[in-house]
């Protein structure tokens, strides 16, 4: 999730639309991820509810009601021991794997049999969920959509540092090309204060493609904001509140008109990905509340750039088809996006926006876990994502 300074230059061309649907505690399957542990402390320090509220799950506390506060006590001890669990099981791992099979050979012998046996099962399983997902594009992709009049405005925060005005500039030719651009896209070129030339580059743009969309501005989000770690997850807090405070508050948009898409500064989403979209959200309006639009990817270019390494792009490639299987599992009722998604404004406002802390980094799965944190303590019964 963090920002590169345009080493390696990813594209995606994005597939169809997935939804993802929050369910009451006890329902789903939880991932066995010490990341859902550390994020839902993290989380903590941010909660919709006072201290109380918390411990006995009142439901009608309101959304809005964002409230930080310092983690003491308990929270603060099974915080700090939680952050470190994942490194401490790495370091484990790594010291039992080197001296284990000399002090212990048997049991080294039993765990790494398991392992084997629970990889290739987890492998299988992927494989079949992998299947499955490409099997439901392809038969997405031929799917004929309604036709029908677009109703919201599409946010496209691009974030971006030091990037190439050519990297820019293909990406918004792609965007400029779909019908409903001159009407309802809405772009935000998330500038980093840290780059020099900055305001230039955005300047430029706007004059570029001011008429090929409804509007194009610019954010320039400060360097060094307390609190704050750089990377993409602290740009697009800033450029989401911008947009909020540009859109809603200061020209009056209707605030569940609009919908915020969460990209990359080379990310390429098909015409079809937006026109879903539209439709799920004119087939059910209480989807404001709730929901995380995400779509399946694919790093094609990465895997013919001469200045990517061959190592990153393969990895990129496997990383592409990990998303597109979790995205198939029918097993799971939690899923995270990756990398680009759309969330409609008032749901991104009522979960504060992107965290800009490192507990943010990722801020895919970060932003999937506030949603799915902040739809639990509110009961579960209002909300399903």
């Amino acid at each position: 999730g963090v920002l590169r300074e345009g080493k390696e230059r990813e594209r995606r061309e994005e597939g169809e639309v997935e939804e993802y649907r929050v369910r009451r505690k006890g329902r789903g399957r939880w991932c066995g991820s010490f990341g859902v542990l550390f994020n839902y402390y993290c989380l903590l320090r941010k909660k919709a509810m006072g201290e109380d509220d918390l411990a006995v799950g009142v439901e009608e506390t309101s959304v809005d009601s964002s409230l930080p506060i310092s983690l003491s006590g308990a929270d603060r001890k099974w915080y700090n021991w939680l952050k470190r669990l994942p490194a401490l099981v790495d370091y484990i791992t790594i010291i039992f794997c080197a001296i284990g099979p000399w002090l212990f050979f048997y049991v080294a012998m039993w765990a790494l049999f398991a392992f084997l046996v629970c990889f290739q099962i987890l492998s299988i399983m992927q494989g079949a969920y992998l299947l499955k997902g490409a099997l439901a594009l392809r038969k997405g992709v031929k799917e004929e959509l309604p036709e029908i009049l677009p109703k919201h405005y599409f946010a496209i925060v691009i974030p971006n540092y030091k990037e190439d005005l050519s990297t820019l500039r293909s990406t918004l030719d792609h965007y400029a090309t779909f019908a409903w651009a001159k009407e309802r896209f809405l772009v935000i070129l998330g500038m980093e204060g840290g780059e020099a030339e900055c305001e230039e580059k955005a300047t430029t743009l706007e004059s570029e493609y001011g008429d090929k969309f409804a509007t194009v501005v610019h954010s320039v989000h400060p360097r060094g904001l307390p609190g704050e770690t750089a990377g993409k997850h602290s740009n697009e807090r800033f450029a989401g509140q911008f947009a909020y405070e540009h859109f809603v508050q200061d020209r009056a948009f209707d605030i569940d008109s609009i919908i915020v898409c969460s990209m990359d500064s080379d990310t390429l989403h098909t015409e079809r990905y937006f026109m879903k979209i539209e439709a799920e959200m004119q087939k059910n309006p209480s989807h404001v509340y709730n929901t995380i639009f995400a779509s399946p990817f694919y790093n094609y270019q990465n895997m013919y750039d001469p200045q990517v390494p061959g190592f990153n792009a393969n990895f990129d490639q496997l990383w592409a088809m990990l998303s597109l299987g979790i995205l198939a599992r029918s097993n799971s009722e939690f899923k995270f996006p990756a990398s680009s998604y759309c969330v409609p404004m008032r749901f991104l406002r009522d979960l504060d926006f992107w965290d800009g802390g490192p507990e943010g980094i990722a801020e895919d799965e970060h932003m999937a876990l506030k949603a799915f944190f902040r739809n639990q303590w509110k009961g579960g019964n209002s909300h399903h994502l």
